[in-house]
């Protein structure tokens, strides 16, 4: 008698990501010595964050307050000088970097503030132009020179399917690069078409269509780690992925992204590698919320607030 063929959700079953498993990973890189806990401003890594627009200023606050909330020492924000005086106002912890003058002296400004930093997040609240693709292709040139970790949301993502770009990407590594998009972000990234969900809710029906995407994930994963947002998240690195089912149907508040990525961001500078931080920041960002939600709706704010009471590293 043939032995029976598991199915679907006993396939994604073996790929969830637990809170066991958060832990393990936790412990072992405490192990490791990974999440160093030194005696010195910086010690427990620095982190930069370049970003923002115009219309888009709130999501650097709340990746920044993210970040803050994993333990790294140094949060900094490079953003238009005008932007970047707007966050000063929003908490006087923020330092900023104000951006200003010709391009060379912005790039002069950026490269070196790139050499302190451990980790990098890249595109949040960013637009659309040849400029912040520009700007895009010089950081992750200077970042593989430096061997510094990346993180690319939003906007970044987007741009970094432009072909101008095709041979940078094919120089990144998942150990340290990790890539946050929604599905159409990962699209135009990647330019290959994912399923969506039609379910709110985790079930049956939506770990097959998690299944689905991770299947598509897996074909740029040997570049970067994908963390690729839904009702269930998938997490791709090289050959392997998992899945996550942390989260409520109230994050779908816009800046919940802006969290994970500072989530990601700052796990990149306590020294996890990309699929570390992508693992454990998924379920975090997920296990706030589902807290938070037991109270009603929230915002983005409140959400990076409240992870401080979550976040035991």
């Amino acid at each position: 008698m043939k032995p029976l063929k598991p199915s679907k959700l006993e396939i994604a079953g073996k790929h969830l990501i637990t809170s066991n498993y958060v832990k393990t990973i936790l412990r072992e890189a405490k192990q490791h010595g990974k999440l160093y806990r030194g005696t010195f401003k910086g010690s427990n890594g620095r982190a930069l964050i370049i970003g923002g627009s115009e219309n888009f200023v709130g999501c650097l606050a709340i990746a920044a307050r993210a970040a803050l909330s994993t333990g790294v020492d140094v949060v900094k924000i490079a953003a238009q000088e005008k932007i970047a005086w707007t966050l000063n106002t929003i908490d006087p912890s923020f330092i900023t970097i104000k951006l200003q003058g010709k391009k060379q002296q912005v790039l002069k400004v950026l490269n070196e503030e790139l050499q302190t930093a451990d980790s990098l997040l890249i595109g949040t609240g960013w637009v659309l132009n040849n400029q912040n693709k520009n700007l895009l292709k010089h950081l992750i040139e200077q970042s593989l020179k430096h061997n510094k970790k990346l993180v690319l949301d939003a906007g970044a993502v987007r741009l970094l399917g432009s072909k101008s770009l095709a041979k940078l990407v094919k120089r990144l590594k998942p150990e340290n690069c990790v890539v946050t998009p929604h599905a159409s972000e990962f699209e135009s990234f990647a330019n290959i078409e994912v399923p969506r969900f039609n379910t709110n809710i985790v079930n049956k029906e939506s770990f097959n269509t998690a299944l689905q995407r991770a299947d598509k994930a897996l074909l740029v994963s040997n570049q970067v780690t994908v963390l690729l947002k839904g009702v269930i998240d998938v997490i791709s690195f090289k050959n392997v992925f998992k899945l996550n089912t942390t989260g409520c149907a109230a994050m779908t508040v816009m800046g919940t992204g802006d969290v994970l990525a500072g989530l990601v961001t700052g796990l990149l500078a306590r020294n996890l590698d990309g699929f570390q931080s992508a693992i454990v920041a998924a379920f975090i960002n997920g296990f706030a919320g589902q807290e938070l939600s037991r109270q009603g709706y929230f915002t983005a704010w409140e959400l990076a607030n409240n992870l401080k009471s979550i976040v035991k590293l």
